[in-house]
């Protein structure tokens, strides 16, 4: 962002248990935590959870604002 913009974080969290190709994700106990801790500490962050974690939603929120940090908390491999 430009110098004089605040940072600000764009946090996805998927912490829910889920099941994939048949495969079964635990659900992530300190995700939540997580992200509202970025929150916290940059404000003006937004945070996509559980349902809201779309690629259309991430398409539409990295449109309406310039973030500097994106920040993942979910499962990967």
């Amino acid at each position: 962002p430009p110098s004089n913009e605040p940072r600000s974080a764009l946090a996805l969290r998927l912490g829910k248990a889920v099941k994939v190709n048949d495969r079964n994700y635990s659900e992530l106990i300190y995700t939540q935590r997580e992200t509202q801790s970025i929150v916290e500490q940059l404000p003006g962050s937004r945070v996509l959870e559980d349902e809201q974690f779309t690629k259309q939603n991430l398409k539409t929120a990295l449109k309406q604002r310039n973030f500097s940090i994106l920040h993942l908390a979910t499962h990967g491999q």
